[in-house]
């Protein structure tokens, strides 16, 4: 199941009556060499694009993150182990292993773990902006406060084990999935892997799709769907970067 959540107008609404902190200590901090620390669990950097950065989120069982939104980012969010509930201001998202939801920008969202150990989640962030993140409530007592400070962060690496993504993976076994991400510049094998991929999760994170008029049909952090551009006249002005996510065919639980 994929779900892609646009913007209400509650959303809009309620963004507009919450004051935006934005810590500048971290402004050009290099995240990909911390554990960033939180009550529910942790995340860090896994894969950092010029167009996409990848988290992953270890959220502990029966907790979730604040009910928070990002107005200048879409998130993609993937289950890679256990189940969690994903949550809009309006509704619930019940999603298992190898499920998505994206998140348009400035859409609130939490995401809570019910499985019976962590869930396992992977997060797109598009474009890489992390302190972009607006606080509506939260069961930990950071309502309305910017991204965690250094002091919340471990710079101990070996203390935590920890997924980090190349660019040029290739089966790479994460959780309960399979990620691969693929390069491309030829137009036409760009589709030939998708088409044979088509029941396999493709999310575009680097470059962009456009038609024939230039007009922008995949941004990065979106699903390409072959059902839906299997007919189109479409073409790649730069290099672009497809990462492919399926259930481990090694995995037997």
């Amino acid at each position: 199941m994929v779900q892609k959540i646009l913007q209400t107008d509650l959303d809009k609404e309620t963004l507009s009556k919450i004051p935006r902190i934005v810590n500048k200590a971290l402004d050009n901090f290099d995240f990909s060499n911390v554990i960033v620390i939180k009550p529910w669990g942790k995340e860090y950097l896994s894969y950092r694009g010029i167009d996409t950065d990848i988290w992953t989120l270890h959220i502990k069982k029966d907790c979730g993150t604040s009910m928070h939104c990002h107005p200048k980012k879409r998130t993609s969010l993937i289950v890679l182990e256990g189940e969690v509930i994903s949550s809009t201001l309006k509704n619930e998202y019940h999603l298992k292993e190898g499920e998505m939801v994206l998140y348009e920008k400035g859409v609130f969202h939490s995401t809570k773990a019910i499985s019976k150990k962590e869930a396992l989640i992977m997060e797109l962030e598009s474009p890489p902006e992390k302190t972009d993140l607006v606080r509506l409530k939260d069961e930990y007592g950071r309502e309305k406060k910017g991204y965690e400070a250094q002091e919340e962060m471990c710079f101990d690496l070996s203390k935590h084990e920890r997924i980090f993504l190349n660019g040029d993976d290739k089966h790479r076994k994460v959780g309960k999935m399979c990620i691969s991400i693929r390069k491309f510049e030829n137009y036409e094998k760009f589709m030939d892997y998708i088409k044979h991929n088509k029941k396999l999760i493709n999310i575009l994170i680097e470059g962009e799709i456009v038609n024939i008029e230039g007009k922008k049909i995949y941004l990065p952090g979106e699903l390409v769907d072959f059902n839906l551009i299997e007919n189109e006249k479409l073409k790649i002005l730069k290099l672009i970067k497809i990462m492919t996510i399926q259930k481990n065919i090694f995995d037997h639980d």
